[in-house]
């Protein structure tokens, strides 16, 4: 996935965040909302665009969810693989995706469209490999917790491009056209938008 930041050369640390308290919290407080949008089935197959070093991935892998993670950071894919688990991690560009349409049940963006150069290519590749639920958490540009993440120098985040409601809405909107789709904000720190895809198979 092009992006504005190498994130290589930060792949040993990303993923510390998570463990400190706020992390936890915020993590916990994102599980849940992604679960309850999500309502997986064990078995599903489901794609992670953007994986980094997995934390979310081993969190539906765990769910007994069949994973792929990608990203453009062969690092980031180094420190996910090192975890151990069962899950393909691939590098890959997201801005275009070398997968079928519809090839996984679910399709997950947990905090990575805000580095996208093209956020409405990679949308469209993402809503085109996903057979039923598309599943995006995205930084609200209206929380503290956010905003403050923007003006700290050695922040990953300075170069993000952070959403409000509106932005994003219209941004999917755009892009997709007449989609079924919900946002929420959980505690205005993210922004999760729910995608539903329904597809029309031929009569059997």
């Amino acid at each position: 996935m092009e992006n504005h930041l190498n994130f290589d050369d930060i792949a040993l640390e990303y993923e510390t965040w998570y463990y400190t308290p706020k992390g936890k919290y915020f993590a916990k407080l994102e599980k849940d909302a992604i679960f309850e949008a999500m309502k997986p089935k064990k078995g599903n197959t489901l794609l992670d665009i953007g994986c980094g070093t997995g934390y979310f991935s081993y969190y539906f892998h765990s769910l007994g969810l069949r994973v792929t993670g990608i990203d453009s950071s062969q690092k980031m894919l180094n420190v996910a693989k090192n975890k151990g688990e069962n899950i393909e991690f691939v590098q890959s560009d997201a801005h275009k995706l070398n997968y079928q349409d519809n090839s996984f049940d679910i399709t997950t963006m947990i905090t990575s469209l805000e580095f996208c150069q093209k956020p409405e290519d990679v949308i469209r590749e993402a809503y085109r490999v996903t057979k039923e639920k598309l599943i995006m958490v995205v930084l609200n540009k209206f929380s503290w917790l956010n905003i403050e993440r923007m003006f700290k120098r050695t922040s990953i985040y300075k170069k993000a491009k952070f959403y409000s409601p509106w932005e994003l809405k219209r941004l999917i909107n755009n892009t997709l056209h007449n989609s079924d789709f919900k946002i929420k904000s959980p505690l205005s720190a993210f922004l999760l938008c729910k995608i539903e895809k329904k597809i029309d198979y031929p009569p059997v």
